[in-house]
């Protein structure tokens, strides 16, 4: 549930309609997500649990992308101006993002074993 208010909550707010969960758009996107998400749960007639162990496991696959988009704009002069990263914290953040990436790649792995 707080995934898809999460969620909600990200997708209106990147399309520039709302961001706080009073605003009708969020709602709207989190009704959607877990309206999907339900009819997806029915529609694999699966064991939940087995659905919710693979939904957490398939969060680590996107972490990686997460830790890249953020060393990124960590080091943009037009988004951060002075307070871009040193040369420290971005191999502080390089190294983060290549044991996530080193993580992702493991559990990827585990699902084709």
């Amino acid at each position: 549930m707080a995934n898809a208010v999460l969620a909600g909550m990200l997708l209106s707010d990147g399309f520039g309609w709302g961001r706080t969960l009073n605003d009708k758009s969020v709602k709207i996107f989190t009704s959607l997500l877990l309206t999907g998400s339900t009819l997806i749960a029915i529609w694999a007639e699966a064991n939940p649990i087995q659905l919710i162990i693979m939904a957490q496991a398939t969060t680590v696959l996107g972490v990686p992308l997460i830790a890249i988009v953020l060393l990124l704009l960590g080091n943009n002069k037009k988004v951060l101006g002075r307070r871009m990263n040193g040369w420290f914290m971005n191999v502080i953040a390089g190294l983060a993002a290549l044991w996530l990436l080193y993580l992702s790649v493991n559990q990827l792995l585990t699902f084709f074993e």
